[in-house]
This record gives structure tokens, C-alpha cells and sequence, in this order.
């Protein structure tokens, strides 16, 4: 309430704008709106009194456009600079890998001789130079792609959380994965015993990764819609993002994966504003007793 209280002056709101106790978030749509917003506040707030800490703020790019990709892996992709599998090609000029689905090639890859990726034809512009801050006037912010705040890992694909975790099946599959891991764990068995999966979690009355996944999401989505129209975590939902969208099949959404959940479920969204039915039919997870 103080700190709300101390910005009314320069404060413009949500969404663009979030408070939380003496936290804050600033999103603008370019890195000079962001300077101009940063420089606001800090000025806003020194007078006041109250000072910045500048080694635990930090600056989140979602969006490509002007900021080169972060490397990840320990090959990374020539093109998205993410860590390549076994379904990737090698580059004769610049001898970086790349993914099958950033060379543009249509069919196997084992027929390809002298390949040459889309980054060193010039068809993609991939900076060479990854920058690790940003500078705003006579401060200078680290630039990172993910942090954790409050116990959720955000990172600039926009994942905090599993309720708003747009999952995909190979995330999935690798949760099973591990999952299963720690359920032969605690009951002692082995790939070797040729126990089925159902059967290890009915001894332990587990649900699985992905049920429980589900009815977190679903949960979610349906304190959204009880949500008042007016407020912004719903209105969110509806704001378009500006841009170019890249090659292929664009990335899956929440939203997406929500309409499946609720298509397995068999319930219809407007049942979400009967919270008890909605829990009842969509949410509860059924698990069986442990013997």
C-alpha cells in the first residue's frame, strides 16, 4: 500500500505496470519504452526517498525481434541457437549444427552433401554477439532469458508455473519419465519385473504426472472465468501480440491446450462458473487406495 501509494504520481497501471509488496514489473513493447519507463520510476523514486536495487533488477526479452537468441545446449543450433538431437544436419561453412526443422530441407537429411544453413546464406540474420545486459542511461540491468521469482521460473517463453505451462508432448513424455523413475523408486521395482505403470501407482493410490498437470490447468482456467470481466488477469488472455510470426507451425498456446483438456474432460466451459461442479467434474483428479 506505501509503495502504491508513493508512485500515484507516475504510476499508468496494470497490465503494463504490476505491484506486488515492494516488487516491481515493467513491460513495454521496445527497449526505448523501457528506458523511458525505467528511468520514470527511478527518478519517481529516489525522490521519494526509496532506492533501486540495481543488482537485482533485471531485463526479460519474449520477443526475438533486435535481441539475438541465448545458446543453450551443448551443441547449439546455428540458426535458433537451441541444443540440437540426433535429427540435425552439419554445416560445411560455418561448422555449427542445425536442427532439421531450421535447415529447410524436405525430406531425410542422410542425402544431403555439402550443406549450407539458412544463418550463413543470409536468409536468417543470427547476431554473432550475444549480449548479457542492457544499458539504461548510467545504469546498467542484467539481461537474462529466465529467473525465479516467488518459488516460479519465468523465462521469456512465458511459462510460470504448471497452470500456465503450455506443455508439449515430448515435456510430457519426459515427465512420465521421471515420474515413473521415482514410483519403481518407492516400490522397490525394476524395468526388469515388467511391472505396468498403472499398476506401481494403484500400490502407492498415485495419480500421473499428466492427470495431475491437467487438473491444474483446469483449475486455473476456471478461477479465470469466474474472474470479473473488467479484471486484468482475464483480459489478458485477449491481448494481441504485435509481430512477425516465423516459419512452420506457430508455437502451442495455453489456450490450445486448454480446449484439449476440456475435450478429454468432456465439460463445456460455462460450467466453470459453478465452482463446486467444476471442481467436481472437471478438476478432481480420481486416484485409487493405496493397499
Amino acid at each position: 500500500m506505501v509503495f502504491k501509494a508513493l508512485s500515484s504520481e507516475f504510476r499508468t497501471g496494470c497490465p503494463w505496470e504490476l505491484l506486488y509488496a515492494d516488487d516491481l514489473v515493467l513491460i513495454a513493447d521496445s527497449m526505448e519504452e523501457l528506458a523511458r519507463k525505467f528511468t520514470e520510476w527511478k527518478d519517481g523514486i529516489e525522490c521519494k526517498g526509496l532506492k533501486v536495487n540495481l543488482k537485482k533488477t533485471k531485463v526479460l526479452v519474449s520477443s526475438p525481434v533486435g535481441v539475438p537468441a541465448f545458446s543453450s545446449g551443448t551443441w547449439p543450433c546455428s540458426v535458433c541457437r537451441k541444443g540440437v538431437g540426433s535429427n540435425s544436419i552439419l554445416c560445411n561453412t560455418c561448422k555449427h549444427w542445425v536442427h532439421k526443422r531450421c535447415s529447410g530441407v524436405k525430406g531425410s537429411l542422410n542425402f544431403v552433401l555439402n550443406f549450407k544453413c539458412r544463418s550463413c546464406t543470409g536468409e536468417v540474420r543470427v547476431p554473432s554477439v550475444q549480449p548479457v545486459s542492457v544499458v539504461i542511461g548510467n545504469d546498467t540491468l542484467e539481461l537474462v532469458d529466465k529467473f525465479c521469482y516467488l518459488g516460479d521460473m519465468i523465462s521469456a517463453g512465458g511459462g510460470v508455473g504448471s497452470e500456465t505451462w503450455a506443455v508439449k508432448e515430448e515435456d510430457l513424455t519426459r515427465l512420465d519419465q521421471n515420474d515413473m523413475r521415482m514410483v519403481r523408486w518407492m516400490c522397490a521395482a525394476t524395468l526388469k519385473d515388467r511391472k505396468p505403470s498403472e499398476e506401481l501407482r494403484d500400490r502407492l493410490g498415485l495419480a500421473s504426472i499428466r492427470d495431475c498437470l491437467q487438473s491444474r490447468r483446469l483449475r486455473w482456467f476456471g478461477h479465470v472465468e469466474r474472474m470479473d470481466d473488467a479484471n486484468w488477469v482475464k483480459k489478458s488472455r485477449e491481448i494481441t501480440v504485435v509481430g512477425q510470426r516465423g516459419r512452420g507451425r506457430p508455437r502451442k498456446t495455453w489456450a490450445e491446450v486448454v480446449r484439449s483438456d476440456l475435450a478429454v474432460k468432456g465439460v463445456d466451459r460455462a460450467l466453470a462458473q459453478d465452482r463446486v461442479e467444476w471442481e467436481e467434474c472437471a478438476v478432481r483428479v480420481p486416484t485409487s487406495n493405496p493397499c
